[in-house]
């Protein structure tokens, strides 16, 4: 399956006919971003800087996390998450997470 994390109408001006990754996704998730990627214009130029891809991309990309880590414990299934360092007993719960899934991601 693939999923397309991507700015849905800045990808249909940019691929003058050739195919996008959202032709290809099982799934497409649109993050809305503009055209350029740019929000704020600067005063006096044609300038426009502040990219949002990146924020709307990680709000996403965590709604989803957090949608499967709710469904996951309705359903009485673990849902295997990282603690912060800082939270009592996180060295234990992170390494037994490494070394579950460590033969999938080598670079755990």
């Amino acid at each position: 399956m693939v999923v397309a994390l991507t700015s849905e109408d800045y990808s249909r001006q940019a691929a003058k006919g050739r195919p996008r990754i959202a032709d290809l996704a099982d799934i497409v998730l649109d993050n809305g971003s503009p055209r350029g990627d740019a929000v704020i214009a600067i005063p006096g130029t044609p300038l426009k800087v502040g990219p949002v891809s990146t924020i709307t991309g990680a709000t996403i990309i965590n709604a989803i996390l957090v949608g499967v880590a709710a469904q996951l414990i309705a359903r009485g299934q673990e849902a295997p998450t990282y603690l912060s360092p800082g939270m009592e007993g996180a060295s234990e719960v992170n390494q037994r997470l490494v070394r579950r899934y460590r033969d999938r991601n080598p670079h755990l």
